[in-house]
């Protein structure tokens, strides 16, 4: 792997860490669980992805795959 693609991981694990207590306390706050509809997750898909095709078409494929959950 490329240093790139070390970097890109790393910000997406970054981002579970921050996502992780914040959806809780969302969900603590309003009453609901928030659950991911894809399998594997969003940020997962978004790992293979980096690894099999590279940094920059990997995070395509994952902000594509992050966005039709809005």
């Amino acid at each position: 792997m490329s240093i790139f693609q070390y970097i890109a991981i790393g910000g997406i694990w970054v981002y579970r860490g921050v996502n992780k207590p914040i959806s809780f306390l969302i969900s603590t706050i309003f009453g609901y669980a928030s659950a991911c509809k894809h399998s594997p997750t969003c940020s997962e898909y978004a790992i293979f992805a980096i690894q099999k095709y590279g940094t920059m078409r990997g995070l395509f494929y994952g902000i594509r795959r992050l966005i039709q959950c809005w």
